[in-house]
This record gives structure tokens, sequence and C-alpha cells, in this order.
């Protein structure tokens, strides 16, 4: 996709160029919208792990609550309900 996106033409994207970790890093400080890299890397060596299960993770009712909560899930869920 990145490949596609003209915004990014000239910078030929790849996970193996500096600018794209330096931009990850600043996104994720100004603005919160992607996971710092150190926590990401942790996620996945746990998900990883021989040991892991996703039933560790979170319980039904947090993601309920979290999808009740959620302004994206609110449009969907009504399109659904009139169909």
């Amino acid at each position: 996709m990145m490949r596609q996106d003209p915004a990014l033409a000239k910078h030929r994207p790849s996970p193996w160029r500096a600018w794209m970790w330096r931009e990850w890093r600043r996104v994720a400080d100004e603005t919160g919208h992607l996971p710092r890299f150190g926590w990401l890397m942790r996620e996945a060596m746990k998900y990883l792990s021989p040991g892991y299960h996703p039933i560790y993770e979170a319980d039904s009712q947090q993601a309920l609550d979290y999808l009740n909560g959620s302004p994206g899930v609110q449009p969907a869920a009504a399109g659904a309900a009139g169909s």
C-alpha cells in the first residue's frame, strides 16, 4: 500500500530505510496514533513465545465495552440494523 501512496512516491518506502523509523517515532510521539516501537516489539515477542495463548490478553467484557464506545462501530452497527 505504501508503494502506491503518491505522498510517499519520492521516498521509496521500505522497512530497511531509516526515514521510515524516524517518521514512525515522530508520529508515535506527536499524535499517539502509532504505538511506540519498543512496546510493539515487546508485544510481538510475547505473541511469538511458545506459551502464548490469546485468552491471557483481555476478557470479552473489555472487548464489548470498547466496541460499545467506539465511534467507528456506531455507524456500522446502525447500518447493519437497518438492513
